[in-house]
């Protein structure tokens, strides 16, 4: 099969290559990961940022957050060849402040 850039799919959910999603080599969709590579002006991708940049569709896109990470996922370059990624997701946190309010003094039983 030949791809203008990087094709790649998730093998831990049994997906063929067909399945997967393809990224240009000067990536022109923004995104999650791929706006975050196109914000730092790193406009040569590589094998390695195609999989984290299909790890984070597929975590957006294919209820990411219901699977047992990490998952596998292999690339086929321009060239051809194929390597595979394990590909870990980061836990970010999420924190919310509610302001502890003293009771009045009409408020305190003794």
């Amino acid at each position: 099969m030949s791809v203008s850039g990087y094709r790649v799919w998730c093998l831990t959910w049994e997906d063929t290559e067909e399945s997967g999603k393809s990224y240009p080599d000067k990536p022109t969709v923004k995104g999650g990961y791929l706006e975050q590579i196109l914000a730092n002006d790193r406009w040569a991708l590589d094998a390695k940022d195609a999989a984290e940049i299909y790890a984070d569709w597929c975590h957006r896109q294919r209820d990411g957050w219901e699977s047992s990470w990490p998952l596998t996922f292999r690339v086929r370059s321009p060239d051809g060849n194929l390597s595979d990624f394990e590909v870990e997701r980061e836990t970010v946190p999420e924190f919310h402040a509610f302001e502890i309010k003293k009771p009045s003094s009409a408020e305190v039983v003794p």
